[in-house]
């Protein structure tokens, strides 16, 4: 992220603007970037795999292979090659989302025919 990062607010300041509009995007970018760094939503948080059982109960494994149960919840979605995993731990929501390269293209097609065709018996909160 530092790169893109890097490369953004080259664009806010090597551009024909006004100077004072200039720092504006530049502080803009900055704060947008704080904002996204402190919520987790850039980082895998911990989380080494994710399966489903036949039964539909979600397991988060973590780095150290030390398995959760997770529910899945109603905000996750798949817009185009991007999913948005939504899940209810004890303790905690985890936020993450799947870039395209991170999943087989047999995979993507099993989650897509998972959050599409079975959705409300991925939702169940049962457990």
């Amino acid at each position: 992220m530092g790169f893109i990062l890097g490369v953004i607010l080259c664009c806010c300041v090597l551009n024909s603007l006004l100077v004072i509009i200039q720092i504006c995007l530049a502080l803009f970018v900055i704060a947008f970037s704080v904002k996204l760094l402190r919520s987790g939503a850039m980082s895998h948080q911990g989380i080494r795999r994710i399966t489903c059982d036949a039964t539909a109960h979600w397991q988060l494994i973590d780095l150290n292979n030390q398995s959760q149960a997770a529910t899945l919840l109603d905000s996750s979605v798949m817009l185009g090659p991007f999913t948005f995993l939504h899940f209810k731990l004890p303790t905690k929501q985890v936020n993450l989302f799947l870039v395209p390269g991170c999943l087989s293209s047999g995979a993507s097609r099993k989650l897509r025919m998972l959050l599409n065709v079975y959705r409300s018996d991925l939702l169940s909160t049962g457990r």
